[in-house]
């Protein structure tokens, strides 16, 4: 029995339903709130257009998350990133002991965030912590790292770090494992050192793999809340308040549905903007 193009859509229905409900809704309401003077504390829920977005955009607020989100941003992704490709590049040529390397690598895979963000601030804390132990065997100051404005958010930043390197090393390395033998046998016959192969063979091919992992990895650090909050709750002060932290604390501490949506909405568009910038440079 022939079976029609319309009744396709009867298999996919329910996943459509499923979207629809659970995300699509949710996003639409998210975006009609931010036009909302909307608090249960004030007892409003009135339409007020674009004041929402205006209100945040001129506060000293924006400017130092939007700073901190950029930081944030820049070490969580570009790190793991940079940790993860050495890694792979030293692992795709298979040693002694390879698979246990592997192994370790990838062990910070099996916490949490939550747990991690408790591990780092354990090795964070002072006077008993790995992290100023070590600081001393440097001959180096101790540092309150987590109460400390100047230094909390690299600290934060760091740990985020350490617990998106092994998925971003994974792809990578399943990225250079699928890479045509042929090439790379090509370049070795022609005289190429290891250094000039990954340069100008393994490099090239695998940028695509690399960018996609870089922009998966921007995507999670983006709308990460779990291990900032847990270990700062974006303190000292707003040191390291990011973009979703704010939204949190303006929605569900002050109760301003309206000014928290409009936080939302603005981490959403951006996350968009960075991500169709990456994508057109895949493309390209």
């Amino acid at each position: 029995m022939k079976i029609l193009r319309w009744q396709y859509t009867l298999f996919i229905l329910p996943a459509l339903l499923i979207m629809l409900i659970f995300f699509a809704y949710p996003v639409i309401l998210i975006f009609y709130f931010s036009f909302l003077d909307y608090s249960i504390v004030r007892h409003t829920k009135e339409f007020i257009g674009l004041a929402n977005y205006i209100k945040i955009l001129q506060s000293n607020l924006f400017a130092q998350t939007a700073y901190n989100t950029f930081i944030w941003v820049l070490i969580s992704t570009l790190l793991p990133l940079l940790l993860a490709l050495v890694a792979a590049l030293l692992t795709y040529e298979r040693f002694l002991g390879y698979s246990i390397f592997r192994g370790l690598f990838s062990l910070p895979m099996i916490f949490i965030p939550s747990s991690t963000a408790i591990l780092w601030a354990l090795m964070y804390s002072e006077p008993f912590g790995l992290v100023n132990h070590l600081m001393d065997l440097l001959n180096l100051p101790r540092q309150i790292w987590l109460a400390n404005p100047s230094t909390v958010l690299p600290a934060v930043s760091i740990a985020n770090a350490w617990y998106g390197t092994p998925m971003s090393y994974l792809m990578i390395l399943a990225g250079l494992e699928s890479l045509s033998t042929e090439v790379l046998e090509a370049s070795e016959v022609d005289g190429a050192s290891y250094w000039q192969k990954v340069r100008y063979v393994i490099l090239p091919m695998v940028y695509p793999v690399i960018l996609l992992v870089g922009l998966l990895r921007l995507i999670d650090v983006i709308r990460s809340f779990a291990l900032i909050w847990i270990m700062t709750q974006g303190g000292p002060g707003t040191a390291s308040t990011t973009l979703p932290v704010a939204t949190f604390k303006v929605s569900f501490l002050q109760y301003d549905y309206g000014i928290g949506s409009a936080w939302g909405v603005i981490n959403v568009v951006i996350t968009l903007i960075i991500s169709i910038f990456i994508l057109r440079r895949q493309r390209v």
